[in-house]
């Protein structure tokens, strides 16, 4: 058929409707009002007809679709321009032709053109006709459609087309958002079509709060999100499918362990959701709180396991404290240790003040401590420093009590010997220390120094003042007896659980025994038979205490 242009005067609008193939399919409200008043005013404008093709009595407008919606509403004929003979190739090359000269109205948004393209595959149309009709490469055509079907068809996207449109948000912000992917099996936490949603919502925040959202800071939340997904993919392939944990019930008046199936890999997923995982701290955060819950299971597990096999795990632990727990030399005892071994030196060594309580005993009151003049003191720390040099990890701690009359001595000793003072620690007494009764102000604290080899950390945290009361007369086994909560603090803030802990100045094992209850290994050495005996003493108590399960962790003490 030879093509034609034919333009028709007089047309009534409602025997015009809008063509499949006009790229603009909605229309601005406020826009086609002021259109229609301006007709109304002025009449339809005759050099602006509208561009169509007659088809079963119908002028099927391609192109002028704004106009033809402002003259409906102002209910006056309009001019056509019937075009026959023309291909549906050329009616689409036409249309967009129109949108992008018509400088009479605003061009058509890019929403409209996705959808257009959208429109034409519906209809059957193969990529490359479509390319060819809308002069476009088959690369573009396949991405402006991929746009369209898995971003904009989103149920949920849809829902805030109206809010795309009001802001600039261009399609270009899409392309980078296209790039999200996430992977199925993380659906129960996050889906492509989820994630996408909210890089949306982010940006149109975004664009409303600054006025602008530049394609190089969307690339860099784009990014930033996609190494939260190679980190969340490199923990889950670690995770197993499958694994048995166990739960400790009573049946029957005895406990057993009762075998659960766990799934990792899914519990992973589902607490990322839970959580609303959208940092890496956050996948990182949970993925340690998994594995830490796991690994106490089974360890606590293993420990129960340890205690059915064997007869008596209580025999076991009471043997093996003879040794950890010496009555001997604790310079001796620190040399045979294997290096690189201890995290912690806590010890109360002799002062070099020649002590002996002032206080009334019912019985007779406690000889003078060994070694405890000042030469024989200072040779002594100045030895121990030098012989536990190589024990010591390469970050490891030492906390030494002193009076403080020595401690200058004793912070130039350390620091001789090649350790870094870190700070004084301070503990405050609730009830003083006889001292002078008369010449001087009545005593509440004493000083520990803090030294380390290496850099090793403080977890948790602590002030370097403790209020913490003595140990009370009748509980007291030893003169200058530590309290065993202040020593597990320190214990706690400069060790993890199973780390080693030296006492070479034991007494009656308060040190010991605070490391024992919050789950570290020790070793100490006492050279005084009797405060030895009371000290292994003090040690079984505590052993015989623990139950079934394992450890005397947060077990509570006041001496």
């Amino acid at each position: 058929m030879e093509k034609n242009k034919e333009l028709i005067t007089d047309i009534d609008p409602v025997d015009c409707e809008l063509s499949e193939f006009n790229t603009r399919q909605t229309y601005d409200v406020e826009a086609i009002d002021k259109l229609a008043e301006r007709m109304k005013t002025h009449g339809f404008e005759m050099t602006r007809a509208l561009w169509c093709n007659e088809e079963n009595g119908k002028y099927k407008v391609f192109a002028g679709g704004c106009r033809l919606q402002a003259a409906k509403k102002a209910h006056i004929k309009v001019a056509v321009l019937n075009h026959v003979g023309f291909t549906e190739e050329e009616i689409v090359h036409l249309s967009d032709y129109d949108n992008e000269c018509d400088e009479y109205h605003l061009p058509v948004h890019w929403i409209e053109e996705l959808k257009s393209y959208a429109r034409l595959r519906d209809k059957g149309w193969t990529q490359e006709r479509i390319g060819k009709a809308k002069n476009r490469s088959h690369g573009r055509v396949s991405h402006k459609i991929r746009i369209y079907d898995e971003i904009l068809n989103n149920p949920q996207v849809s829902k805030n087309v109206d809010l795309v449109r009001q802001v600039s948000l261009k399609e270009s912000h899409l392309d980078e958002i296209l790039a999200l992917f996430v992977a199925e099996h993380f659906k129960p936490w996050l889906s492509t079509d989820m994630i996408r949603l909210e890089f949306i919502q982010k940006t149109i925040h975004d664009i409303k709060k600054n006025g602008e959202k530049t394609h190089k800071a969307l690339r860099a939340d784009v990014k930033t999100f996609k190494n939260m997904l190679i980190k969340a993919e490199a923990i889950y392939a670690e995770l197993d499918e499958e694994i048995t944990l166990y739960e400790l019930v009573e049946e029957g008046g005895a406990v057993i362990a009762k075998p659960i199936d766990f799934h990792p890999k899914e519990e992973f997923i589902t607490r990322l959701g839970e959580e609303k995982a959208r940092t890496l701290s956050e996948v990182v955060a949970a993925s340690n709180a998994l594995k830490k819950e796991i690994e106490e299971n089974l360890s606590t597990y293993t420990e129960f396991m340890k205690t059915k096999t064997k007869i008596s795990e209580e025999d076991k632990k009471i043997s093996e404290l003879q040794k950890h727990f010496v009555c001997g030399d604790g310079l001796k005892g620190v040399e045979i240790l294997e290096d690189k071994s201890i995290t912690l030196l806590l010890t109360d060594p002799p002062y070099g003040i020649e002590y002996q309580s002032n206080r009334r005993w019912k019985t007779e009151a406690p000889k003078k401590i060994m070694g405890d003049t000042e030469e024989e003191s200072l040779a002594l720390i100045t030895d121990l420093l030098a012989a536990v040099k190589p024990k010591l990890k390469d970050n490891a701690h030492m906390l030494i009590f002193c009076d403080w009359r020595r401690e200058p001595d004793i912070r130039q000793i350390i620091k001789d010997a090649g350790y870094k003072i870190r700070s004084l620690v301070v503990w405050v007494k609730e009830e003083h220390s006889a001292g002078d009764v008369k010449g001087a102000f009545a005593p509440r604290h004493e000083f520990i120094i803090h030294a380390t080899q290496g850099n090793p950390t403080i977890h948790p945290r602590k002030p370097d003042v403790f209020e913490i009361p003595r140990v009370g007369m009748k509980k007291r086994k030893h003169p200058n007896q530590k309290p065993v909560k202040l020593l597990t603090e320190l214990i706690e803030a400069c060790t993890t659980k199973g780390d080693l802990v030296i006492d070479p100045f034991a007494g009656v094992a308060s040190t010991l025994v605070a490391a024992n209850l919050i789950g570290r290994e020790f070793r100490g050495w006492e050279l005084t038979e009797e405060y030895h005996g009371t000290g292994m003493e003090r040690l079984i108590a505590e052993i015989k205490k623990e139950v079934i399960v394992g450890a005397s962790n947060g077990k509570k003490t006041d001496n």
